[in-house]
């Protein structure tokens, strides 16, 4: 019995991390269109830290040059102009821009294993709506008419546009890579019970 109690807390931690692993699911962590309407539309200084869908979570955006440009109707874009590019058909990612992003989890760094962008041309238009990136391993993906590079530099996920124009409507990861919530979720409170169940009856066994 005493083998019983030993190997009880090794397999539920074990089937735990199977639970998460079989709910694991892309989530949009933020999306710009939202953001704008939050922000309002315009120019934006680069970095800048905004907070995310998942409580705690904040990401920091940052382009090598010019401003963080927000559109309505499209997503994130990246504006060279100081008076902004309201009316300027440069207010989206062109050839050679980057973009940069740091997930922070309470005030720290937090790196998850991937992160998806979500690219589209201006107003949600043609095949190119909703065409997704992954940025985790990196290299070259087509996204209509554009290309872009992605690569994942230590703590930080990048892109350049190397074909072609778009603007990033949204941010997604993987809730599996996710920081560790406060609230389990409920086959693994299932899972705790039946663990705690199991510690319990084999210290009333082994008591005997």
């Amino acid at each position: 019995m005493k083998m019983l109690k030993v190997i009880t807390v090794p397999f539920l931690a074990a089937l735990l991390s199977f639970s998460g692993l079989a709910n694991a699911e892309l989530i949009k962590v933020l999306d710009f269109e939202e953001l704008t309407d939050a922000l309002g539309e315009g120019n934006w200084d680069s970095p800048l830290e905004v907070e995310t869908s998942v409580e705690g979570l904040t990401v920091v955006l940052e382009v090598a040059s010019g401003y963080l440009y927000l559109d309505k109707g499209a997503g994130l874009g990246n504006c060279q102009s100081d008076s902004g590019c309201a009316k300027n058909p440069d207010d989206n990612f062109n050839v050679g821009e980057m973009f940069t992003f740091t997930f922070m989890a309470d005030g720290a760094v937090f790196t998850p294993e991937g992160a998806t962008l979500q690219a589209v041309a201006h107003d949600y238009e043609g095949f190119f709506a909703g065409s997704l990136a992954d940025m985790s391993d990196g290299g070259e993906w087509a996204l209509d008419d554009s290309t872009i590079y992605t690569y994942s530099e230590g703590e930080s996920f990048s892109m350049t546009v190397t074909n072609g124009e778009f603007y990033i409507a949204a941010l997604w990861i993987d809730d599996g890579a996710l920081p560790p919530q406060g609230i389990p979720e409920p086959a693994n409170l299932a899972l705790m019970a039946l663990g705690i169940f199991g510690l319990v009856a084999s210290r009333r066994k082994f008591a005997k």
